[in-house]
């Protein structure tokens, strides 16, 4: 029987014959005013277009694959609620890009990363959950991040770069990469999980102790898996990979 979807309910999905997912997003901008989208890729375009703006998943959203990234932020300001479900695609880059002046904020749920070229050339700093470029903000709570992979390398949950971060409450599965530039990095973690670690890059020769201490929020400490207390001033930290000017 044709169904003309005369009732959708609050989840998004057709009330009458079909029972399909009609829309996968609802956006409420600042003025409390909201609208429903089919096409995430719609409301996420309407997000950056709408300071103050919240954008919530009705769904588990799978974005496709691409060689670079499958969604981008060269500004706006709008919080992006997970909704407890889980946003993922296959990128060899990043699921997300934020740059610029983006600042955004994602909660509650997953950005997965479902790389897995095992015949594909990798890198650590690459199949990213997200990447924040050129001095833009994310903020995170309560979000956990996968990285992609192949045979041989996990990529970076998340690769910061210019730009700042801050993290509460979350879960890095694949490296959490930042990487210092010209002093242009704010980093802030509380009261969250990196599975895989993580790495530092710096311009020079002096073991930057006091800025990666900084790096988390007061009363707040870094423990490995077995629970031993990590001590930022241990020089075994810092006798990694020296690679472009950068020390890890």
């Amino acid at each position: 029987m044709p169904c003309h979807h005369t009732t959708i309910g609050a989840d998004g999905k057709c009330q009458d014959v079909c029972q399909r997912q009609i829309y996968t997003a609802v956006l409420t901008k600042a003025d409390g005013t909201s609208a429903n989208y089919e096409a995430f890729t719609d409301a996420w375009n309407a997000a950056i277009d709408n300071e103050g703006s919240t954008l919530k998943l009705l769904c588990d959203i799978y974005l496709g694959s691409s060689g670079e990234y499958l969604l981008e932020a060269d500004g706006g300001n709008f919080t992006l609620d997970l909704g407890s479900r889980t946003l993922d695609g296959s990128a060899v880059n990043s699921i997300i890009r934020i740059t610029g002046t983006a600042d955004i904020k994602i909660t509650n749920g997953k950005v997965e990363n479902k790389f897995d070229g095992s015949g594909s050339s990798l890198t650590s700093t690459g199949a990213n959950a997200v990447r924040v470029e050129n001095g833009a903000a994310l903020t995170l709570e309560g979000v956990e991040f996968t990285a992609g992979s192949n045979k041989n390398t996990r990529g970076s949950a998340i690769y910061v770069m210019s730009g700042s971060l801050a993290a509460s409450d979350s879960v890095f599965v694949g490296m959490t990469m930042i990487v210092m530039l010209n002093s242009e990095i704010s980093v802030k973690l509380t009261s969250s999980e990196f599975r895989y670690g993580i790495t530092y890059g710096y311009v020079g020769e002096e073991k930057e102790y006091e800025t990666v201490s900084a790096f988390f929020a007061d009363g707040n400490m870094f423990f490995d898996g077995d629970g031993k207390y990590i001590d930022i001033t241990d020089d075994s930290l810092w006798e990694g990979i020296v690679l472009q000017n950068f020390g890890h």
